[in-house]
């Protein structure tokens, strides 16, 4: 079919093919710049708390728990 009796908004989808005496004309399209907002603002982070080391208790063991045997095959 030849003629201009198709009028299609831009951006109409259409399925169909274009034949090899047809010229073909496919306007580019540039992308709009991408807009950025200002920097954030900084976030205040509070200070570590320091939290004294609980006293032993009686009969705790002041040596350290022995290292775990190595793993056999």
């Amino acid at each position: 079919m030849t003629g201009t009796s198709a009028r299609l908004p831009i951006g109409t989808a259409v399925k169909g093919f274009v034949d090899e005496d047809v010229q073909l004309a496919i306007a580019a399209a540039n992308p709009e710049p991408l807009v950025v907002g200002g920097a954030a603002a900084p976030i205040a982070v509070p200070a570590p708390v320091s939290v004294p080391a609980a006293a032993p208790t009686a009969g705790a063991a002041s040596t350290p728990a022995a290292a775990p045997a190595p793993a056999t095959k």
